[in-house]
């Protein structure tokens, strides 16, 4: 696949005694960090969900500055031009400054370790890696800081314990804490192909409920519909296999009972209703994506070049 090149030689980082940095953290708090100071708290993202993403940015880069605002808080982009570059934010303008829509941004926890660990953005951040390198600013909301608190085993229990840690490979699988990798970046995670899925069946087969606070959302439907409709017995190597794919398990989601039990999370059974499953497929938002701009006609023509 071709991606972006937006890469400079330099970066210019923006400072402000509004937002906190190492040492100073109050909590809840906004820092201004590199993607390479960012530590995964799970194994594996859903990589062609990354790869559409980057495909869809080569297409139309304003679309890539105005998410890159959204996501840091900073509402959507105002102004850009050819010579913008995502490692250089005077290059650009956004709508707000960055941290002012506090729960647009991505989660972190500083660990014992000093590290800041991610606990909601692995996408994105694999995203801007791909795109624009390790040394691309993003300001993360730092939700608890426990860097002069217990021992590495007692942060990670403390993430488990809080929903804040995905601690499963793509077979679904419990893996160990110390075998993450130390990068955010589609090379260092795994690639779980049923988050995939589920990232492209949204709106087709399910819609993730506005009041909805369930963490990792997307892993649990993902390992619920792989019981029902196991990944290794789906084709996914073309646009169409794919789409078929999708269609499988679409229709297989859809005709799960309202009360069926996705997961249980802290002694609470929370229901395929309270997951924002659908009764029906939608068709139409099913077949948009083999449009000719379609998500899947997108992802796999960046694929095929």
């Amino acid at each position: 696949m071709k991606y972006l090149n937006y890469v400079l030689l330099s970066v210019v980082m923006v400072n402000s005694s509004s937002w906190a940095t190492e040492g100073s953290v109050k909590i809840p708090s906004v820092v201004q960090l590199k993607v390479a100071d960012l530590r995964p708290t799970q194994p594996s993202i859903g990589t062609q969900q990354v790869n559409y993403k980057i495909a869809s940015y080569a297409l139309n880069p304003k679309k890539l500055y105005n998410d890159y605002c959204e996501d840091n808080g900073a509402e959507g982009v105002e102004s850009f031009n050819e010579k913008s570059s995502l490692l250089d934010l005077h290059s650009f303008k956004c709508l707000k400054s960055y941290g002012s829509n506090a729960d647009d941004l991505k989660t972190a926890v500083i660990g014992p370790d000093k590290q800041y660990y991610l606990t909601d953005g692995h996408h994105l951040v694999s995203m801007l890696n791909t795109v624009s390198g390790e040394n691309t600013p993003v300001f993360i909301r730092i939700t608890d800081d426990k860097s002069s608190q217990g021992s590495m085993k007692d942060f990670w229990d403390f993430l488990k314990s809080n929903n804040l840690a995905w601690l499963k490979n793509p077979q679904f699988e419990t893996v160990d804490y110390q075998s993450l990798p130390q990068k955010v970046s589609p090379e260092s995670l795994q690639n779980d192909q049923y988050r995939s899925l589920m990232y492209f069946l949204r709106n087709v087969s399910y819609k993730k409920p506005k009041s909805s606070n369930i963490p990792f959302f997307e892993f649990y439907i993902a390992e619920w519909m792989n019981k029902k409709v196991p990944v290794n017995s789906l084709k996914l190597d073309t646009r169409e296999d794919y789409y078929n794919a999708l269609q499988k398990v679409a229709y297989a989601m859809t005709s799960a009972a309202s009360d069926e039990v996705v997961v249980e999370l802290d002694g609470k059974k929370i229901t395929a209703s309270e997951f924002g499953v659908f009764n029906a497929v939608n068709k139409k938002e099913l077949n948009k994506l083999i449009d000719q701009n379609g998500k899947l006609t997108v992802l796999f023509t960046a694929e095929q070049k």
